[in-house]
């Protein structure tokens, strides 16, 4: 990794997107937006859609979406100008990506909105009022996950696009889930603390198994992502832990 100088003044740093091996955006508090044309070496300041806080972004067909306090949903095709649109809620989002051929954004008070153009925005009945922080779509599947505080964890899923969910939460331990990511065939939840749990449909039939796994080791292990990539599902979290499934 090499160290890459930012302008002075930016507010927490949170979330960064890629709509090219080389432009970048990354934004942050106070609605904060910087990209990058040169794969991250130089950073420039760009016009706020708004000024809350961002929580993560998004990039798929030819936009840029990223969501975060008070139901803030700004969009922008390249990364330089940002417009804001209209969520229909005040939850804060936590978390936006592009699944399954539209985009799904969850976060606080059971929220899930979809889009098919990341412009307008449409509201899903997710049967629970606990927050959800993280999401993911494989084999027909869309998974969201969360818990309030560090526990009351909860699963959900949908087998329709998005429209009606099944919260599939029996069986865990009192701690609240952080992220979850689909790769080889399955889906693997990661908790506050460092628990996980490997989620698949079984062999003929369109149930869902719950199978708890090895918790991530080392000391204060508070994980905050997973993604699957390259083979192998990677976790990052709490002092600079990484960690690499075999």
């Amino acid at each position: 990794w090499t160290t890459r100088s930012m302008p002075a003044g930016i507010a927490g740093l949170r979330v960064a997107a890629a709509s090219s091996p080389t432009n970048l955006v990354v934004m942050g508090g106070y609605g904060n937006i910087y990209s990058s044309s040169d794969a991250g070496v130089n950073w420039a300041y760009k016009t706020l859609g708004g000024t809350k806080t961002l929580k993560d972004v998004a990039w798929s067909d030819g936009i840029y979406v990223a969501v975060g306090m008070n139901g803030t949903i700004q969009t922008s095709p390249d990364g330089q100008i940002w417009t804001l649109r209209d969520s229909g809620t005040a939850n804060d989002l936590n978390k936006v990506d592009y699944l399954g051929g539209k985009f799904i954004a969850v976060g606080k008070n059971g929220t899930i909105l979809t889009s098919t153009d990341g412009i307008d925005w449409v509201p899903q009945t997710s049967g629970t009022t606990l927050e959800l922080k993280g999401l993911a779509y494989g084999n027909g599947r869309y998974v969201v996950v969360g818990g309030d505080s560090s526990s009351n964890p909860v699963l959900l899923y949908s087998t329709d696009g998005g429209a009606t969910w099944v919260n599939f939460s029996t069986g865990l331990i009192n701690r609240s889930f952080v992220s979850v990511a689909y790769g080889d065939g399955v889906f693997i939840a990661v908790m506050q603390y460092g628990q996980a749990y490997r989620y698949e449909v079984g062999t003929g039939t369109d149930e869902f198994i719950c199978t708890p796994i090895s918790d991530l080791g080392g000391s204060g292990c508070y994980p905050t992502d997973i993604i699957y990539a390259g083979g192998k599902f990677a976790a990052v979290g709490g002092y600079g832990e990484v960690y690499l499934s075999s």
